[in-house]
């Protein structure tokens, strides 16, 4: 029985081990500029949940790279422009939605900012300069891991958004 816990164990390991590679080849690609949590005050559903950070990325997309960023970067042939993030959710003990993300393309937009803007939109968030190889990678990747992703009626609520 000690046998079969031990090789649990160590898949779940080698599982959130490849889900930390992935995340850090995201990385290698887009580069990330910040860790951020972002919590709901309200219960909120999960649709509109992810509907309130799109609105945040679209706001700070907006200031950072202008009213059109969409098509001004598709006609320059860039395939990566604006806020991209990795999104795990989860829910917090008293029941509200949580995000855990690591965000890139905010190209200089204070970190505070963003703060003040969530605050009044939807709750509380703590956004920290990210740090390559400073864990939390691994951090986003242990929610991902909550979701059991290895169930086929389970996953992790991951969400990629951006380019």
């Amino acid at each position: 029985m000690a046998g079969e816990r031990g090789k649990a164990y160590r898949n779940f390991e080698s599982i959130q081990h490849n889900w930390v590679q992935f995340i850090r080849s995201l990385d290698a690609k887009a580069g990330f500029d910040w860790y951020s949590t972002w919590t709901f005050r309200d219960d909120t559903h999960p649709e509109s949940a992810v509907k309130a950070l799109r609105r945040l990325h679209h706001i700070i997309n907006r200031r950072v790279y202008g009213v059109r960023y969409w098509k001004r970067n598709a006609a320059l042939g860039s395939d990566v422009y604006g806020v991209s993030s990795v999104v795990c959710i989860e829910r917090q003990q008293r029941g509200v939605l949580h995000f855990h993300s690591l965000d890139a393309g905010t190209r200089g937009f204070r970190r505070l900012d963003a703060m003040d803007i969530w605050y009044k939109m939807a709750g509380i968030a703590r956004v920290f300069p990210f740090e390559r190889n400073g864990g939390a990678e691994k951090y986003v990747a242990k929610y991902v891991m909550k979701g059991k992703p290895w169930e086929s009626r389970g996953g992790g609520e991951l969400y990629l958004f951006g380019s």
